[in-house]
């Protein structure tokens, strides 16, 4: 399509979120709620300052970019 991807990567965070992040889930199902239903209280997010994407609340570390359309480096 021609369009930049814009990117967040967390690291360090809940152990449920992982679990639930490797999960076969629908489209329209949330991996928030899942972790929230497991963890027995909603989990807990924000919004990732550049991208304005859910991250998990608490991750360690919060890695935001964009992977730049039709751009190839050897």
């Amino acid at each position: 399509m021609g369009e930049d991807l814009p990117i967040a990567i967390t690291l360090g965070n809940d152990p449920v979120i992982t679990i639930v992040a490797g999960m076969p889930m629908g489209y329209d199902q949330s991996e928030y709620e899942m972790a929230g239903a497991l963890r027995g209280a909603p989990a807990p997010i924000a919004t990732a300052p550049l991208t304005g994407f859910d991250v998990p609340w608490g991750s360690e570390v919060v890695i935001e970019g964009v992977v730049e359309s039709r751009k190839r480096q050897i």
